[in-house]
């Protein structure tokens, strides 16, 4: 695998491209075991989507041109933070958080 990118991103601390904040963000959502995500809906073909420590950390990629919507499940009413630069944390309604996933874009939610 060619290993490019990411060696020229991690050889200048402070100088991240798209490929080194997607592994920077990864790295604080990946930990024990991974659990699959069951899609329903419009443009699951186009979406990846993994949990951790027990869905409380997750990580979706998208690989669809346009903006989607995604929830997932969430417990208590403590928000959530996100890895894009959203202004505000996003919070846990009736037990499902909700967020636009940008085209072609990573999310990393972490509780």
């Amino acid at each position: 695998m060619p290993l490019f990118g990411i060696t020229r991103d991690l050889a200048t601390p402070g100088q991240w491209r798209s490929t080194g904040q997607a592994l920077l963000a990864l790295n604080t959502v990946v930990g024990g075991p991974a659990h699959g995500a069951k899609c329903d809906g419009l443009g699951c073909h186009e979406i990846t989507a993994m949990a951790f420590g027990g869905g409380t950390r997750w990580a979706m990629v998208s690989s669809a041109a346009q903006p989607l919507r995604v929830s997932w499940p969430c417990r208590g009413d403590r928000p959530s933070n996100v890895s894009d630069a959203r202004a505000d944390p996003l919070a846990c309604v009736v037990g499902r958080a909700t967020a636009v996933l940008l085209g072609r874009g990573l999310l990393v939610v972490v509780r």
